[in-house]
């Protein structure tokens, strides 16, 4: 971990930074054995996972279960589960070699609060997970549409689903009215993620030319955060079977 690394998790997270560091040392040091993030460097990891996912704490924090589904590497849920101990968080994904990474880098850090859950969502939702979370999130998954389905399902009454979002937010939004009207889910809260380059470079360690790259290309990107309140139990049809949820409709 570099000094400016060191540096921006401080910034990011205080008091969480080491926990952090050794999270992001642990991912990389796993996606050059396997296949679990397209992200491999360090400055990639702290960027686009580990402070990406820390835009999510505030919406986590005070839950007493969250599931992430289709985690991957373990982002956001392994990011959140670290500034959340009291939170108890799944991890779900459908890829056993995932899991197991997961499970492993959660038992490094000693963080007792997570349990990595090799499922798929849709079988999840219609058996002993339904219905089970306070907050459900999702990044990177799939489009609304069919995230929706898979992931509102888990939500309890009363519960948020929290979709991580690019520049396609709108127009996955207007594609999964039909499936959201089902979920009697209404107009989601959008919110707008805004990372300051700036504040990192001023930083007093300054960065190489991989981690200004990194950098200056994730504060680029656009990131919306769409959380959906759930107000009603889910209906007895859904989710459907992965292939209908992939033909679409409703």
């Amino acid at each position: 971990m570099t000094d400016f690394l060191t540096d921006a998790l401080t910034l990011l997270a205080d008091e969480s930074a080491p926990l952090l560091s050794r999270l992001a040392m642990c991912t990389e040091e796993t996606a050059a054995r396997m296949n679990i993030t397209s992200r491999k460097t360090l400055c990639e990891i702290v960027f686009y996972h580990v402070a990406d996912s820390l835009s999510l704490v505030g919406d986590v924090r005070g839950a007493r279960r969250v599931c992430d589904v289709g985690t991957g590497g373990g982002f956001p849920g392994l990011v959140l589960a670290a500034l959340c101990p009291d939170t108890q968080f799944t991890l779900m994904d459908a890829t056993q070699k995932k899991v197991a990474a997961i499970a492993k880098t959660a038992e490094t850090l000693g963080l007792k609060n997570v349990r990595a859950l090799c499922a798929r969502a849709e079988e999840a939702g219609r058996a002993a997970e339904r219905e089970q979370y306070d907050v459900v999130v999702s990044r990177a998954l799939a489009a609304l549409p069919m995230l929706s389905e898979l992931c509102l399902p888990l939500v309890r009454v009363g519960g948020k689903f929290v979709a991580m979002k690019g520049p396609r937010a709108a127009e996955e939004l207007c594609e999964a009215r039909p499936i959201l009207a089902k979920f009697f889910v209404g107009e989601p809260v959008v919110r707008r993620e805004v990372l300051s380059g700036a504040d990192f470079l001023s930083l007093a360690h300054a960065p190489n030319e991989e981690e200004r790259a990194a950098l200056e290309s994730f504060c680029a990107m656009e990131r919306l955060t769409l959380i959906f309140d759930k107000k009603r139990p889910t209906p007895p049809k859904y989710p459907r079977p992965f292939s209908k949820i992939a033909r679409g409709g409703v």
